[in-house]
């Protein structure tokens, strides 16, 4: 029996040879660098080492919510409510499930509860015409929810697949996908911020010919540019991917990530319709576009698109989280040497940690700010309980094990005092490129050299070439140790778009001594409706309160309230969560909330005074119950069997 099974295997494994031997030579390479490209986390700064960890082993399945199940869900995460709360409806579908082909996932297997993360949705498979299932999805989440994780993962999936062109690998529950079709689709995932990078900045000011070409958003300007990327970085021959795309059969899925990273409004509108044409054009292909919530505009971008909300995570994906992190973790250490210890233990000290702490659990539901607590809690760093601090930490322990790492291989000499110095640097090129109108993600060395080079003139007085010396020597070697910066080809980023965001947020400080130009708050009270700007505001806000700044916390929400409009009431009410209690801003919060709850239409006049838009309503009605201070509603009896 035993052999029988050994030969049944062989004869798999030779199956999967045979199937990947006949993919075109240019596919199979494109393949590879999808795997080699997106297959791991950034370098994290663990222990003494910058390790990087493979996105299997690390990632946990995420599910979606409808935006009207927003504050239910909450109340849910925050322990009220029955856990009876209808999940199936709520959140009970995986990312990629609703793109299934409708037969198929009507007829799927029930899934039976078989660990403490997956649980029995259903007793009945579920009617597929009550499903939303569609060609195209909009997957929104805030900053750290795990869009590009669950996108990238995917692509992996979708590879190994189409590799072995083997659907099964896509339904199979372990896996995560929950995706049910008949055939494997070529995964093509895109960085939406390079191909928004080539579209000009005023198609107004092109010459008439020029201009043509961008006329309309046709689709073939991200096709072209598709195929050139393409051929550029596998060898794949150009054409090959976009003729795939053009046959409009239902072989390829598009992963279009990061549409609020492409630039101003308008920038963003244009690239929006591009995709919207694309879709149209070739409607059998299947998309995920993935945005934040703050840089999306409802009705304006992908109207035509199923929008659905990344799920926070509860306890139990939570924790499912934090045991393949550090089961990830002490793998990896013990195969470069490294004693391993007990990676259950560390796990369980940090959920404990966690649930101690209501501003931590709050925290926990966020899958980047969870990996960060994991991150410092190995490191022995005690956890803060603030989302500013909390990045404050990181930096920080990042930096700090860059400059050990340099130092003890001889290859830079640095004091404490100097990291700090570099670090101001790294803050000042973080400001300056959260400045820039097209929303610069990545930057050349000569553009950075640019913006550094002075400050570097100006401290350690030295030349202008010896100045830009430092700033190509910062940034290599931030790259290659330091798990902050990254390199793709002669553009640098921030690994992290909220990294970028944080630092941007602690360079404000140096706009308080420039004549003439506005002052820190100002500045951010000038941005304020621009959603780029969002979480830079909310992270100041949390940095300022965290030190001897404290007044300039007050102005910037004093400011806010006083612009009069929902939009920014919701801001100053995210900033004060983001703070937490702070006796000082106790006037302000208590104005917030009552202010809220006029917003959310729950004061006694609410049938006269209730703002119109529902959305507005559910959203004062969610910062609320952030607030803790959604505690009656008028006119609700709960002792009523009917509610």
């Amino acid at each position: 029996m035993r052999r029988e099974r050994e030969k049944e295997a062989e004869r798999r494994e030779q199956e999967a040879r045979e199937r990947r031997a006949a993919l075109p030579r240019g596919i199979a390479r494109y393949l590879d660098w999808l795997c080699a490209e997106y297959g791991f986390t950034q370098p994290l700064g663990i222990a003494t080492e910058q390790v990087q960890l493979s996105l299997e082993a690390v990632h946990v399945p995420l599910r979606v919510v409808e935006r009207d199940a927003i504050e239910a869900y909450r109340r849910l995460m925050r322990g009220e409510g029955q856990k009876a709360f209808d999940l199936d409806e709520k959140r009970g579908r995986y990312v990629f499930e609703l793109l299934s082909e409708p037969e198929l996932i009507a007829a799927r297997p029930v899934e039976l509860a078989g660990s403490n993360v997956l649980e029995a949705r259903s007793r009945q498979a579920p009617d597929a015409n009550l499903l939303p299932v569609t060609t195209t999805r909009l997957l929104l989440g805030d900053a750290g929810s795990g869009k590009t994780t669950t996108l990238r993962y995917a692509t992996l999936r979708l590879a190994e697949a189409y590799r072995q062109q083997n659907v099964a690998l896509l339904a199979d529950p372990a896996l995560g996908l929950h995706l049910h079709l008949r055939k494997a689709p070529l995964p093509i995932y895109v960085r939406l911020t390079l191909f928004a990078a080539t579209i000009p900045a005023d198609l107004g000011e092109l010459p008439v010919q020029e201009r043509q070409r961008y006329a309309g958003a046709p689709p073939d300007l991200f096709l072209s540019w598709l195929d050139r990327e393409a051929a550029k970085y596998c060898e794949i021959p150009e054409g090959a991917l976009s003729s795939l795309i053009r046959q409009n059969d239902d072989s390829v899925l598009l992963l279009l990530d990061g549409l609020d990273e492409a630039g101003d409004d308008q920038r963003r509108a244009y690239l929006a319709q591009v995709i919207d044409n694309l879709a149209s054009r070739y409607g059998r292909q299947r998309y995920v576009v993935a945005s934040r919530t703050a840089g999306y505009r409802g009705n304006v971008y992908l109207p035509t698109f199923l929008d659905r909300h990344l799920s926070p995570l509860d306890a139990d994906e939570a924790q499912a989280l934090i045991r393949k992190w550090f089961d990830a973790v002490y793998a990896r250490l013990a195969a470069i040497g490294r004693r391993r210890q007990d990676a259950a233990d560390r796990a369980a000290q940090l959920w404990e940690a966690i649930q101690r702490s209501e501003r931590l659990f709050e925290m926990a539901t966020n899958p980047l700010l969870l990996t960060v607590m994991a991150l410092l809690q190995f490191n022995n760093v005690r956890l803060p309980d603030q989302r500013a601090k909390l990045y404050e930490k990181l930096i920080e322990l990042l930096l700090d094990l860059w400059r050990r790492q340099n130092v003890a291989s001889d290859t830079l000499t640095m004091s404490v005092a100097q990291l700090a110095s570099e670090q101001r640097r790294l803050e000042a090129l973080a400001l300056a490129m959260q400045q820039q109108p097209r929303q610069v993600r990545e930057v050349t060395l000569s553009q950075a050299q640019e913006w550094l080079s002075p400050l570097y003139v100006e401290r350690l007085r030295i030349d202008r070439e010896a100045a830009d010396e430092r700033v190509r020597d910062l940034l290599h070697r931030l790259a290659v140790d330091s798990g902050i910066i990254q390199r793709r080809d002669d553009l640098y980023s921030f690994s992290h778009y909220t990294f970028q965001e944080y630092l941007a947020a602690r360079a404000l400080d140096s706009l308080d001594n420039r004549d003439g130009a506005p002052d820190s708050v100002a500045f951010l009270l000038e941005r304020s409706n621009d959603p780029r700007w969002r979480e830079t505001l909310l992270l100041a806000a949390g940095v300022w309160s965290n030190g001897q700044q404290l007044p300039k916390t007050e102005r910037l929400l004093r400011g806010l309230l006083d612009a009069q409009t929902p939009e920014h009431l919701l801001l100053a009410a995210g900033a004060i969560a983001d703070i937490g209690a702070v006796e000082e801003l106790t006037p302000l919060r208590n104005e917030t909330a009552t202010r809220l709850r006029t917003l959310a239409a729950l004061t006694d006049n609410w049938r006269s005074a209730a703002h119109p838009d529902p959305a507005l309503r559910n959203r004062a009605a969610t910062m609320l119950d952030r607030l803790d201070a959604d505690n009656d509603r008028p006119g609700l009896d709960l002792t009523r069997a009917d509610y």
